[in-house]
C-alpha cells in the first residue's frame, strides 16, 4: 500500500473528489487498486472509492474502513478505462454519489457500521499487487481535486414511530420539523 501524506484537511465530511487515472490498463498485475480517500480519521475509519483491477475484470468500488475492518457498500464492473479517465465521487450525509468521466455511475447508502462521519482528512491509496508495476517510480494518478460540497440535501425530516419522533436520516420523513412531528403525534417532551 502507498498511504497518502493525509495533509488535505478540507475541515468538512461533505466533500466532492475527483482524480484522473493515467495509464489504467498498464498496471499488468493480478489485482491492483487505485483509490480517492475521503472521511479519513486514521487507517482504521476511513472511506475509499476507485479503480480495481482483477486480472482483466476492472470494478469501480466504494468501501469503508470501520474499525479496521472492509466493508464494502458498492461496486460495478466496467469496461477497461482509458487514459485521462476520471472517477469522483459525492458525499452528503450517509448518501454517496460515484461519477465515472463525469457521469453518474451509481448511488449507495451507508445502512450498517457506525454512522459516525469519521475524519475531515483527503488523499490518494495505491496498490500494486505483489508485482511491481513498472519497477520503478510511476504514475497513476493526475489532477487529484477535493472540494467542500454545500448544496446538500437537508436530511432533517420526522417520522412518528413508537410513539416517538425519528429522523430516517435521509429527507423522507413526514413531518419537515421536529416540532411539527411532536405535535401531530401527541408526543411531550421530555428533558
Amino acid at each position: 500500500y502507498v498511504y497518502p501524506h493525509f495533509n488535505c484537511k478540507i475541515g468538512t465530511t461533505e466533500v466532492y473528489a475527483k482524480m484522473e487515472l493515467v495509464n489504467p490498463t498498464t498496471q499488468s498485475v493480478f489485482s491492483s487498486y487505485t483509490d480517492l480517500v475521503f472521511r479519513y480519521a486514521s487507517n482504521s475509519y476511513y472511506w475509499r472509492y476507485g479503480l480495481a483491477k482483477y486480472g482483466d475484470i476492472y470494478r469501480l468500488e466504494l468501501t469503508q474502513i470501520w474499525n479496521g475492518s472492509v466493508l464494502g457498500p458498492w461496486s460495478l464492473v466496467i469496461a477497461a478505462p482509458a487514459d485521462g479517465s476520471t472517477i469522483a465521487v459525492s458525499c452528503c450525509g450517509v448518501n454517496f454519489n460515484m461519477y465515472l468521466n463525469d457521469v453518474l455511475v451509481g448511488t449507495a447508502t451507508q445502512t450498517y457500521g457506525d454512522l459516525t462521519p469519521y475524519g475531515t482528512q483527503c488523499g490518494l491509496r495505491a496498490y500494486s499487487g505483489t508485482v511491481p508495476l513498472f519497477g520503478g517510480n510511476y504514475q497513476i494518478v493526475d489532477d487529484f481535486l477535493v472540494t467542500t460540497v454545500t448544496d446538500c440535501p437537508t436530511s432533517e425530516s420526522y417520522n412518528c414511530t413508537l410513539g416517538a419522533c425519528v429522523d430516517p436520516l435521509d429527507g423522507t420523513g413526514t413531518y419537515a420539523t421536529l416540532a411539527a412531528c411532536l405535535t401531530a403525534c401527541s408526543v411531550t417532551e421530555s428533558y
